[in-house]
């Protein structure tokens, strides 16, 4: 599928989601938006990003990975790297819970690519 090419101070967004399918339909979406986003399949391939001097606007990650690392420790660790990256936490499993209502930036899977877009773009001109 051919996206359109992104303006050059588009903005990135990191998307870290362990499920394939999910990540590859959420990035083809995202791209559609004037995104760029650079993925990745598990927090350490995005802290490796990070080191090696990638700099997101904004982590789309999912919660629940494998690994001994979660979505929320990731959120947490690239935020005192990065004050200013806007983050989003997704699940499928914690949209009812008090967890999520905690959250700041929570996001239900599944994903609607078109909201996240409009509420990113607004938050990232605040």
């Amino acid at each position: 599928m051919d996206h359109p090419e992104p303006e050059p101070d588009a903005p990135i967004i990191l998307l870290v989601e362990d499920e394939f399918l999910i990540r590859m339909g959420m990035a083809d979406e995202l791209r559609d938006q004037g995104f760029v986003v650079i993925e990745a399949a598990h927090p350490i391939e995005a802290i490796a990003a990070i080191e090696a001097g990638l700099h997101p606007h904004v982590l789309l990650t999912d919660v629940r990975m494998p690994g001994e690392i979660d979505g929320l420790a990731l959120a947490q660790r690239l935020q005192t790297l990065m004050p200013s990256l806007l983050v989003f936490i997704a699940s499928g499993h914690l949209s009812a819970t008090e967890e999520a209502k905690q959250i700041k930036n929570f996001i239900a899977k599944p994903y609607d690519a078109a909201q996240l877009a409009r509420r990113t773009k607004t938050l990232l001109e605040n």
